[in-house]
């Protein structure tokens, strides 16, 4: 049976480039948390092909020429879901009538350092409730050339 699992703590080691350009991505982990099993599993290979999972396991050989990562001092885990949360809206801003005064392209741009923050703790997926500012961004004063600060997560 193939483990299905999200290793968000190693992928966000890896950074949005490396992954893209790295066809196969092998990880060596310390401890890998099983959940289809409730256990946790001791020096662990996850080798991680076109962003994909492909293989888990301890005898899990590493292709020539893949990138390696080294967690063998960590312990690797699923990709956490949040299913509240609001990235959108900025905390530190005390003026009820800062949301009136963005478009919902500046909001959702705005909300960059809520991802990232989100991700870097082990975040892969989160249900934003933030309401209208989830909109798709329109183009704004941002130029397209300037690429979002987050590292790309893999299909799952």
């Amino acid at each position: 049976m193939r483990l299905c699992i999200l290793i968000g703590c190693g992928l966000v080691a890896l950074g949005g480039e490396e992954l893209a350009r790295a066809d196969v991505t092998v990880i060596r982990a310390g401890h890998l948390i099983d959940t289809e099993a409730g256990r946790t599993l001791e020096r662990q290979t996850i080798i991680v092909r076109d962003g994909l999972i492909a293989e888990v396991g301890g005898q899990a050989e590493a292709p020539a020429g893949a990138h390696l990562v080294d967690l063998r001092d960590y312990t690797v885990l699923p990709g956490l879901i949040d299913a509240h949360t609001h990235l959108t809206i900025d905390f530190h801003n005390q003026d009820p009538l800062a949301e009136l005064q963005h478009t919902a392209a500046e909001r959702a741009l705005g909300s960059l350092p809520n991802a990232r923050a989100v991700l870097l703790a082990g975040f892969t997926t989160v249900r934003d409730l933030s309401g209208r500012a989830c909109s798709s961004p329109a183009p704004t004063s941002r130029s397209a050339a300037e690429p979002a600060p987050l590292p790309a997560l893999p299909p799952t």
